[in-house]
């Protein structure tokens, strides 16, 4: 059965809208790569560093309130600390920064991905009087920095081995080198390295303050962060709430994976010396859960997909997460980097084909391709094929992102209100349908009694069935006056019972009494539910004798009224006889139109009494 608003694409349709996002993607990725590689352009900085030597005449060190990029060509020391161990023997030759040394010939030998390094790169023309460091923060190598032989950044804690080589992804150490206008050596040391060299290009800073852009864009990318990250922890909370209206929950772990992904695996994990491995794998991991509770999530949403598609699904994620941390440090890794956003895009012709509303598979085609890009953006990053920091524009796609929650969100949150409401509705016209019914019921057994009565009646004396007759049309009157309103005055429904009594009464040869103790009448009562409760005590309590009695009594009692009818018939075993058509109606609509509570004892051979409390009674039609 097709939902109400929903538009299911075919495979056609789907397959090119697909397409057309990829392209899109693969546009906008364009993009962020043509920037990063003509970022110093953009700015004014000077051009990429030539033969190890970067000459900064006719340019400043923070051109545009910028850090420069000291990207471009280094001399390189494979396995060589060339400060620390005063090695002055000639280098191993150049290599692109940034860049890797995995795979590269030293001495007839092809280097392996992992090892430590120098590398070496010769300033010329930087202004004199400025204070410069030269770092790279979320590093996840330790190194330290030599300008002009002096100590001058040192992250983390560099070693020749594995074991006991940290990094912080922090300056742990920052001693700004003050320029007179001449060369300036630098040199980085690299720790022991798993990613095939220096994959991040260093920044060379001024620290007088003249970088006033690059920090206000860092502050403002920071502040925008948080803002989405307490957002992120906002919407865990208040969706968790939420989900009383849909029983997935899937959307929240969702959350909490991205917040991982962006914040430990990106920021924390460095600070907290976690070795790379760790760092890469937690990553990874954090990607996973991403993926797969993406993938729940849409499933659960109505996304068209089955388990063998879901199956190679989960496989090829699988892959790409072990060909990515296979690959990592070798020039290949740009293919599972690339293989993850490409995977998140593919779930756009699945989304297209399911059973959910439109406006739901725009929304969340949407919100695939931001978080296809929010990993091309961090993938990019970590394998250094984006220069500069990405920070801003995390916290703008991830503040989108949470945009897009949100009105996936809205929209549940309104059409299940319109749910609960239309839920409403029809079942107060189920019960209002339901009470028609059960006075249905009650008309016609009524009415054959009364005219078995009359005819009784006429048999005996035609004037007494002339004047039941009578009483029998004044009755009917009153209930086809009140035959559109569910709800009587209490007086009126006496009326009636007083009508009805009468005629029974006369049929009977007047052995019958009707006794009335009513202390309160201002409330309201449904039509035509007391009377079957004295027609019970007539035709089936035995009351038709000599001495025989019915009484209604009313009083106040606390919270309602109290309406108790009593007979001094037979009675008997409530446990044993089931209720009649008469007592049964009565008390359904008595629970149904006012929220009455009815009791019924009776005893055998000592009559029936029935108790009914009116909560809140009022003297109004309410």
């Amino acid at each position: 059965m097709k939902i109400k608003g929903t538009k299911i694409f075919t495979k056609r349709t789907a397959a090119l809208i697909t397409a057309g996002a990829a392209v899109f993607f693969a546009l906008f990725l364009a993009g962020l790569l043509f920037f990063s590689a003509n970022y110093q352009n953009f700015y004014g900085h000077a051009p990429a560093a030539k033969d190890g030597v970067l000459d900064f005449e006719g340019y400043s060190v923070s051109a545009g309130d910028v850090d420069s990029l000291l990207e471009g060509e280094w001399e390189f020391f494979y396995g060589r600390w060339i400060v620390t161990d005063g090695d002055t023997a000639e280098s191993d030759g150049l290599i692109p920064v940034p860049g890797r040394w995995t795979g590269r010939e030293t001495n007839g030998t092809k280097l392996p991905r992992s090892g430590y390094a120098s590398y070496r790169l010769r300033l010329k023309n930087v202004e004199a009087g400025i204070p410069l460091l030269v770092f790279r923060v979320n590093y996840h190598t330790p190194y330290r920095v030599y300008l002009n032989g002096q100590l001058n950044v040192r992250s983390g804690e560099p070693s020749r081995e594995r074991g006991g080589n940290f990094a912080s992804g922090v300056v742990d150490e920052g001693y700004p080198y003050t320029s007179d206008g001449g060369d300036i050596e630098v040199v980085v040391e690299l720790g022991y390295s798993e990613t095939g060299g220096l994959n991040a290009t260093p920044w060379l800073s001024d620290r007088s303050g003249a970088n006033v852009r690059g920090r206000a864009m860092s502050s403002f990318a920071l502040s925008l962060f948080g803002f989405a990250a307490a957002v992120v922890l906002a919407s865990v909370m208040i969706t968790a709430g939420l989900y009383r209206y849909h029983p997935d929950v899937s959307l929240p772990f969702l959350l909490l994976s991205l917040f991982f992904v962006l914040i430990f695996s990106k920021d924390l994990s460095p600070r907290l010396y976690l070795p790379f491995g760790v760092t890469v794998w937690l990553g990874i991991a954090a990607h996973a859960l991403a993926l797969v509770c993406l993938v729940w999530h849409l499933k659960k949403a109505g996304m068209a997909v089955g388990k063998r598609a879901l199956f190679v699904y989960g496989g090829a994620a699988a892959a790409v997460a072990v060909l990515f941390a296979s690959l990592y440090g070798f020039s290949a890794v740009w293919i599972p980097a690339l293989a993850v956003p490409l995977l998140l895009l593919s779930l756009n012709y699945f989304i297209l084909r399911g059973e959910m509303k439109t406006r739901f598979k725009f929304v969340y085609c949407a919100l695939v391709f931001v978080l296809a890009c929010i990993f091309a953006f961090e993938l990019a990053e970590g394998i250094g094929f984006v220069k500069f920091g990405t920070e801003i524009f995390l916290s703008v796609l991830m503040t989108v992102m949470i945009a897009l929650f949100s009105a996936v969100g809205f929209f549940r949150i309104r059409n299940a209100a319109r749910d609960i409401l239309r839920a409403s509705e029809l079942e107060k016209e189920l019960q209002r349908v339901k009470q028609q019914a059960l006075k249905a019921q009650i008309k016609p057994h009524f009415i054959f009694n009364s005219l078995t009565a009359i005819q009784s009646l006429y048999h005996r004396d035609p004037e007494e069935g002339d004047e039941a007759l009578e009483r029998f049309a004044r009755h009917l009157r009153l209930n086809v006056d009140a035959d559109g309103t569910e709800l009587v005055p209490f007086e009126q429904e006496i009326n009636n019972i007083l009508n009805y009594f009468e005629l029974e009464n006369m049929r009977l040869g007047g052995k019958l009494t009707l006794l009335l103790d009513v202390n309160r009448t201002d409330f309201f009562v449904p039509v035509l539910s007391l009377q079957p409760l004295v027609e019970n005590a007539i035709r089936h309590g035995g009351t038709a004798k000599e001495g025989g009695y019915i009484s209604i009594e009313t009083n106040d009692k606390e919270g309602g009224v109290e309406i108790v009818i009593e007979d001094n018939g037979k009675g008997f075993d409530p446990k044993k006889t089931p209720e009649g058509v008469g007592l049964t109606n009565s008390r359904e609509r008595l629970i149904g139109l006012i929220g009455a509570e009815m009791t019924v004892s009776s005893e055998i051979g000592k009559g029936t009494a029935i108790s009914i409390f009116i909560p809140d009674a009022k003297g109004d039609n309410t």
